[in-house]
């Protein structure tokens, strides 16, 4: 009878170990990216003292995250709108994160704020969201906040909750 309880026990705890490990359990990650622009962006303006800026374009690398550590990152495209009278606005866009594991599309959306009425750089924040992964990113979904700053140089944190769908 011992022996058997034991075994109850010892299969009990397996079970509830698989379950912990499994494909769907959340992980935390905070993802911090430093990068520099590589193109110039088309600048037009769209009314009095607003200004829409498209097309910028920069790359980087990955300087801290559990998931993505030591990878590049390339920001396709992003926009934005921005106040001149204010030094505020609306920004949006999609990173690329590649490791040799894979790539994963990360969009997100935000403000820019405290810019500079020079440079027009200042600070962004707002939320990110997964949208696809290739490798072993392959069905990775998540989402979360952001924040850093916005300038030729500019850092960026994303921390939030990551999963893989199956």
């Amino acid at each position: 009878m011992k022996k058997l309880t034991l075994l109850i026990c010892v299969l009990a705890m397996l079970l509830a170990l698989t379950g912990v490990v499994s494909a769907d359990a959340p992980i935390r990650d905070t993802i911090k990216v430093s990068g520099w622009l590589t193109a110039e962006p088309t600048v037009t303006p769209i009314g009095p003292n607003r200004i829409l800026i498209e097309d910028m374009q920069a790359e980087g690398t990955v300087t801290s995250s559990d998931l993505f550590k030591g990878a590049d990152f390339f920001i396709d495209d992003e926009d934005a709108i921005i106040n001149l009278r204010a030094l505020r606005g609306r920004n949006w866009g999609q990173i690329t994160i590649d490791t040799v594991a894979g790539k994963v599309d990360i969009e997100f959306h935000g403000q820019t704020f405290d810019l500079d009425e020079i440079t027009l750089s200042g600070s962004v924040a707002g939320q990110f969201r997964v949208v696809g992964g290739t490798g072993d990113f392959e069905g990775l979904r998540g989402q979360g906040r952001y924040s850093g700053t916005a300038a030729f140089l500019f850092t960026l944190t994303f921390t939030g909750q990551f999963h893989i769908e199956e």
